[in-house]
């Protein structure tokens, strides 16, 4: 059972996702855009710093 979950999940990831459409390229996989995503939140985050806000560091320091 877990090879099969297992070989789900690659297909899955493998799978390019209808959310593709969205960035322009159909043949990304789900995998990729969440990649993408996190690639593009960090780069904002970092942008933000280097401006000088310092709010979102700000936050988890609170935490």
């Amino acid at each position: 059972l877990k090879e099969l979950v297992n070989k789900d999940i690659k297909e899955i990831a493998l799978t390019p996702s209808a959310n593709c459409l969205h960035y322009g390229d159909p043949q990304k996989t789900q995998e990729a855009l969440v990649k993408q995503d996190t690639m593009a939140f960090v780069f904002s985050v970092v942008a933000a710093a280097l401006e000088g806000d310092w709010d979102y560091f700000g936050e988890i320091d609170d935490e």
